[in-house]
């Protein structure tokens, strides 16, 4: 289950998108066909360590070619300036502004947040100025003495993007979403809605890197005598007399501690004895209840309880288990009784 931890940022384009047919007069496309721009993680593996709250998964800056846009203006007229805006994913829901930054959820999950930032540049500064998302209307205050025909832009093609961790998460969490939406317009009337420019979205996965191991283990074989078998009614549940209870210890070890668990014991608990995996055993535990889990006898109905693990992810487990008669048909094979039992760890 454990992978080993991927930080990678692939940029993907694609040729189109259909918000570009919104275009007005005063509005510019896109012509240089990257409209699109995922930054790809990959499988980010976590630890108990950075499986916390506000752990941040990622934090890099991002960058994409040039822009080319072609505005739709009136020939030979004077724009005074370009106008930019930064919108984000109308799922995208507010968190906080944690650590000096404004942070909204990734859409269709519980569990992250991001923070987008684009550059774009402001003559009146003579350099560029990041700007967090959302914004809008932003001037960069460079005058077009020709407002239709094709600019080049250095604007939007750069920024930094955080994805922060928001709870701890158990087993692998997918996201593939759209996380902001840059446009731009020039300054001139009518003022119609700016299509889209450039979409930033992010795509990837979190495991939690949750492993245990079980330690300790025991094979018995026992041959059943014919008088093992006289005396049963037909509803009555018989105990084994002849062969003791087995005890067993098992050792549980995690890698994470302090944390709820499900022990869970699996085998076919049939209805009826003497066949295998567990049919017709009763476990018991040696342990007191704050040990164990649970003073429950472990059957057909109860194959499961809750617990918890010690700081170092370790749980001992000790229990005896003897053979039991569940409704025996009116013949049964006599020979040697066969029991194989399954301990599973379930993180809760």
């Amino acid at each position: 289950m454990i992978k080993s931890v991927l930080y990678s940022m692939i940029m993907v384009f694609c040729v189109v998108y259909s918000e570009c047919s919104l275009a007005g007069p005063g509005d510019c496309i896109n012509t240089s066909g990257n409209q699109i721009a995922d930054v790809r993680l990959g499988n980010v593996t976590l630890s108990q360590s950075t499986n916390t709250p506000n752990y941040i998964i990622y934090d890099q800056e991002v960058s994409t070619s040039l822009l080319t846009a072609l505005c739709d203006c009136d020939e030979n007229s004077y724009a005074s300036h370009t106008r930019f805006s930064g919108v984000k994913n109308s799922y995208s829901s507010f968190v906080d502004d944690w650590n000096g930054f404004i942070w909204y959820t990734v859409p269709n999950t519980n569990y992250l947040a991001y923070s987008l930032e684009v550059d774009v540049y402001d003559e009146s500064y003579g350099s560029f100025r990041r700007l967090n998302i959302p914004f809008s209307g932003y001037s960069n205050h460079v005058p077009e003495s020709n407002c239709r025909g094709p600019s080049t832009l250095s604007s939007l093609t750069k920024g930094r993007l955080q994805i922060r961790l928001l709870r701890s998460i158990i087993g692998t969490e997918s996201f593939d979403a759209p996380l902001g939406y840059f446009k731009m317009r020039r300054e001139q009337t009518p003022t119609s809605s700016s299509p889209i420019i450039r979409r930033l979205g992010v795509v990837g996965s979190l495991t939690s890197g949750h492993y245990c191991g079980v330690t300790g283990s025991n094979s018995v074989k026992n041959t059943f005598k014919t008088e093992f078998l006289t005396g049963f009614g037909d509803q009555i549940p018989s105990e084994n007399s002849f062969i003791p209870p087995l005890t067993t210890v098992v050792n549980i070890i995690c890698n994470y501690s302090l944390i709820p668990v499900e022990i869970e014991f699996r085998g076919d608990f049939s209805e009826y004895g003497l066949k295998t995996n567990l049919d017709g055993v009763e476990i018991k535990s040696i342990l007191s209840a704050n040990v164990f889990g649970t003073n429950y006898i472990i059957n057909n109905t109860t194959r499961k309880f809750q617990s918890s693990l010690d700081s170092n992810g370790l749980k001992r487990v000790q229990f005896s288990s003897a053979l039991i008669l569940t409704k025996p048909k009116s013949q049964v094979t006599l020979g040697e009784y066969s029991a194989t039992m399954y301990i599973r760890v379930n993180f809760k």
